[in-house]
């Protein structure tokens, strides 16, 4: 579970420090908020690529740090995914930072990791839906893969 949230430098938001609490969180706000740069933050956590054009004005890098709470489940799969991610015991809380612009780096839990690798952790513990999510469903490719899902085929 994510349980807390910082940016700095994305655009318009200079700072911003969330903390999440459980079940689900809502971010809701009039046109111009920020509510887009909060979803690109956690992009980036996710693996995006970033973009040097997204640094604040008097700015020379973004920084996105997320903090998770890991449950057993979530340790074990990981492991499986990503066996190089710790060196000795598994960690209750998961930090994921990533810095663009600069000298550009992914960090998992204190080490670096090349992007693809951080994307792979974040997978684990985040998923994202966009507003036209749903019309995915419409593409016949979509549809097969569900039905094979469904049918366990």
């Amino acid at each position: 579970m994510l349980t807390d949230l910082v940016v700095r430098n994305l655009g318009t938001l200079v700072h911003a420090d969330l903390a999440f609490g459980p079940g689900l969180t809502v971010v809701t706000g009039e046109s111009g908020a920020g509510k887009s740069m909060l979803l690109r933050a956690l992009a980036l956590v996710a693996g995006a690529k970033g973009d040097v054009g997204w640094v604040a004005r008097e700015a020379d890098h973004i920084r996105v740090e997320a903090e998770f709470d890991l449950t057993t489940e979530i340790q074990r799969a990981i492991e499986v995914a990503c066996p190089d991610v710790w060196e000795g015991e598994t960690p209750a809380r998961l930090i994921i930072s990533r810095t663009v612009g600069g000298r550009s780096r992914s960090v998992v839990d204190g080490r670096m990791v090349p992007l693809n690798q951080q994307g792979a952790v974040a997978s684990l513990l985040m998923v994202m839906h966009g507003q036209h999510d749903q019309r995915q469903l419409t593409r016949p490719s979509v549809q097969r893969e569900l039905l094979d899902r469904f049918c366990g085929a």
